[in-house]
């Protein structure tokens, strides 16, 4: 099925993309989309141009802010007191609503959906959004199933218009939420998401006693061992299903992710025993660019002074970046969740590239020495130390970029566990 780009315009500098789609047009609020004559199953509907009046906000269910990290790297004798990495925070720039479509489209009629409104600092975070989800559509045609594909699934766009600006608006805003931020202003753009729901690897990273999956309590209590193999199974589920959506991130549009993180992952559950039905998306793409745009300029420059001089190995370079996110990620979630509680991914970058200068085996020694974290360690070292090969070529991926790829990554001995 063709599909259209909606046409979103705004002085802040959203920008159009129409995907050539021959006998379908452009949709404007005033004209709601028919349906197709030769409508296939399994095929994303068209990206619809909606209006702000086709919802109604049920309620705020979040925001998110950004942060501007930088890696210090130093010349001759570096001083101890120099900071590695400073992390510089912004403000909210995107609000999260949970709505449902009250207008009449096919197959959407008061359908469940998120709104992701862009602030006035994250306008060019929805820029980025909205062309990554282009090149994913362009690269299939738009035939692609939202129950399977691993990325969530965008239904359109729409932008408030002035009516927003007005006191009446204003006032039956703060009725009906009285304790939220200001309300949405005129020319606001926002993308609208199928509701996939609010779980993410965050929930998974949750350390669980024994009894926290439903129906489990009286056994675990009599077998202890219970839980650590559903954590063990669930969390080699979760990472491998997390390496396939990047797989497809990377291999259907081409797309680099850079900002990966336990938050960027959405799950449908967080409980251990429903490991089999686990469902793994990737979210948030504001910082999403298609290799094309990133090796241009300055960046080729870049990655030709790394050493990528094909195209499969320029496409490397970039890709190492989710990789090695990603490694301090699966980290982060392995060690919070037997820890008991939450272990930061900074943490585990002092001590990994500062404290051990990438030595894996020291590395392990440290966290081994740990009586909070020796349930993760014995994980790491089943099937001859399979879990810790893999964070190490994660986690050094930037530097050995040419021989490393999402798809060798999904094939690990973890994986395949012996025992």
């Amino acid at each position: 099925m063709a599909f259209v780009v909606p046409n979103l315009i705004a002085p802040s500098g959203w920008r159009a993309h129409r995907h050539p789609a021959p006998k379908v047009r452009p949709i404007s609020p005033s004209k709601r989309p028919r349906p197709s004559k030769r409508r296939r199953p399994c095929t994303r509907a068209l990206l619809i141009d909606f209006a702000p009046s086709d919802f109604e906000i049920r309620r705020i269910v979040g925001q998110q802010a950004f942060a501007n990290i930088t890696d210090w790297e130093y010349y001759g004798v570096k001083d101890p007191l120099a900071p590695t990495r400073t992390v510089q925070p912004s403000q909210p720039a995107i609000r999260l609503y949970d709505a449902r479509i009250t207008s009449n489209f096919p197959r959407l009629s008061n359908a469940r959906v998120m709104l992701k409104e862009f602030l006035k600092d994250g306008v060019e975070l929805g820029v980025n959004e909205a062309e990554a989800y282009q090149a994913l559509y362009q690269a299939t045609a738009g035939s692609v199933d939202p129950d399977v594909v691993p990325v969530a699934t965008l239904l359109g766009t729409f932008m408030t218009d002035e009516s927003f600006s007005s006191p009446d608006f204003a006032a039956s805003w703060a009725r009906r939420f009285p304790n939220s931020p200001n309300p949405p202003t005129a020319g606001a753009p926002f993308l609208v998401f199928r509701w996939e729901g609010m779980q993410t690897g965050l929930n998974c990273a949750a350390a669980k006693d024994a009894g926290a999956d439903p129906g489990t309590s009286l056994l675990d209590k009599w077998f202890p061992s219970n839980l650590m193999q559903r954590r063990s199974i669930f969390l080699r589920v979760f990472m491998k299903r997390t390496l396939d959506a990047l797989y497809y991130l990377h291999s259907t549009g081409g797309i680099v992710h850079r900002s990966m993180g336990l938050a960027s992952i959405m799950v449908n559950t967080a409980e251990y025993r429903l490991a089999s039905s686990l469902l793994v998306k990737i979210r948030d793409l504001g910082f999403a660019k298609p290799v094309s745009a990133l090796a241009v300029g300055d960046g080729l420059e870049k990655a030709r002074k790394a050493g990528a001089v094909t195209p499969g190995e320029i496409a490397s370079f970039y890709n190492a970046d989710d990789i090695y996110a990603l490694g301090y990620a699966f980290l982060e979630v392995i060690f919070s969740s037997y820890g008991g509680k939450p272990v930061t991914q900074d943490r585990f970058k002092v001590l990994f590239e500062d404290t051990f200068e990438l030595d894996v085996s020291n590395f392990r020694q440290y966290c081994a020495e740990d009586p909070e974290w020796t349930e993760a360690v014995s994980l790491l070292d089943k099937d001859d130390g399979a879990g810790w090969d893999l964070l190490k070529t994660m986690l050094g991926s930037r530097e050995n970029f040419k021989n490393i790829s999402v798809e060798s990554l999904r094939n690990s001995t973890f994986f395949r566990p012996r025992n």
